[in-house]
């Protein structure tokens, strides 16, 4: 007399192998079409690019930059956000007017709030950036709560490209997994 058990087991089997290619190619299939956003920084060099980070961002979601001014040495933040394709340059808050601090006409308005000046509706396009880290300036990512010191990663001196990019899904992780781990900015 046959085990009806081991029969139906061996059955399951073979329904599950004979369905694991159609997961594959349906799971290959995803990460190549699924085309997330994501803020990509870029250490360039001159003679290439040497280092990454790799930040997913929703549309409309904020990241800002926060730095010491070189004049006065009080902090400064700037905030901006994607919608997407491109990033926006949102609003500016400082303590004091150093070199580089005013408002430009017909860019934002000036108010004060928490004993902070704000330059705010600014809503400046910019396909990307380029910033430059420096010792003093100590810039740092902020990102979803929490802080990235840029230097600790990149390097002082180093020649930072910030853009925002729709790449596939796991070109995506494998970027965010290998080449810019977020601890690192830490």
């Amino acid at each position: 007399m046959q085990n009806k058990g081991i029969g139906l087991k061996a059955e399951k089997g073979k329904r599950v192998v004979a369905l694991f290619p159609f997961f594959l190619i349906l799971t290959l299939v995803t990460l190549t079409l699924i085309r997330p956003t994501v803020l990509w920084i870029e250490e360039s060099d001159g003679d290439g690019h040497t280092g990454r980070a790799v930040f997913f961002l929703n549309p409309g979601e904020e990241f800002a930059i926060s730095y010491t001014h070189s004049v006065d040495l009080l902090p400064v933040v700037e905030i901006y956000y994607s919608d997407g394709e491109s990033i926006y340059l949102k609003e500016t808050h400082f303590r004091n007017f150093g070199a580089g601090m005013g408002l430009l006409e017909g860019r934002g308005r000036y108010v004060e709030e928490e004993g902070l000046l704000k330059i705010v509706g600014i809503d400046e396009k910019l396909d990307s950036f380029i910033l430059r880290v420096g010792l003093i300036a100590d810039q740092r990512l902020l990102y979803r709560g929490s802080e990235y010191v840029l230097a600790g990663f990149f390097g002082e001196d180093a020649r930072l490209l910030f853009q925002v990019k729709k790449i596939p899904l796991y070109k995506a992780l494998a970027e965010d997994a290998f080449s810019g781990k977020p601890e690192k900015l830490r």
